[in-house]
């Protein structure tokens, strides 16, 4: 799925069409919610994106005026964010060209 609301204490998510390349010329928002009074680490396992084209923002917070915790992007993986909310908002922006794979746990 692209984007969606999750409301748990760990999961994971994937990038669109996992295990296969996501598409081009997507823009998927997912808000992650764990409860009140804990944060949000996120660690990337699985980053293989077009550098700076293709990327995944995350926000402390929900919604796109929050804090920005960093923008993910390129062939890395174990990069991390923490939030200091209990609310992160990611964003997965990919352009016209070239598909990649993503995926991110969050606790």
């Amino acid at each position: 799925p692209c984007g969606y609301n999750v409301t748990s204490q760990n999961g994971t998510i994937y990038s669109p069409g996992f295990p296969d390349e996501y598409p081009i010329l997507k823009d998927c928002i997912w808000l992650i919610t764990v409860p009140p009074g804990h944060g949000v680490y996120i660690n990337f396992t699985l980053l293989q994106t077009e550098a700076v084209n293709d990327y995944i923002a995350v926000w402390d917070g929900p919604d796109q005026n929050s804090p920005q915790l960093g923008v993910f992007s390129g062939n890395t993986a174990l990069e991390t964010a923490y939030s200091s909310t209990n609310q992160v908002l990611l964003k997965f922006h990919s352009d016209f060209s070239n598909g990649g794979f993503f995926v991110l746990n969050f606790h």
